[in-house]
């Protein structure tokens, strides 16, 4: 259950926000983060990594042909694996390095699942 005003998780049967009033809603669960996001939501709203759907056991699937490959943080260099968007330490846009130059330079602000897509297009 979350409140989808305040962004708060609550765990039990509370029908309702205790900040807000606003009414709770069910939905799924980021694996990364543990932030609630709606029933349809394919990325989390706040990290930005994929939430456990058909896409991302595609996406998944695909990584065996790329298990060379890197993403590095434009800003501040700091290099990640796996299929993260932005990076931990500053919030920079990553670039997927080792071959396959395409950088992720969509922001928070933008539509995630716009900007997704033509990333998920390169390969």
């Amino acid at each position: 259950m979350y409140c989808p005003e305040c962004k708060v998780n609550y765990k039990g049967e509370f029908k309702y926000c205790v900040t807000c009033n606003e009414e709770l809603l069910s939905g799924k669960i980021c694996s990364h983060c543990h932030t609630a996001n709606s029933e349809s939501a394919r990325i989390c709203n706040l990290c930005g990594e994929f939430i456990e759907t058909d896409l991302k056991k595609i996406y998944s699937s695909n990584l065996s042909s790329l298990d060379r490959t890197y993403k590095q943080c434009v800003p501040c260099g700091k290099q990640f694996a796996g299929n993260k968007i932005y990076c931990d330490s500053c919030g920079g846009t990553l670039e997927l390095k080792s071959g396959i130059a395409a950088e992720v330079s969509f922001g928070r602000k933008k539509s995630l699942l716009g900007g997704l897509l033509s990333y998920l297009k390169i390969y």
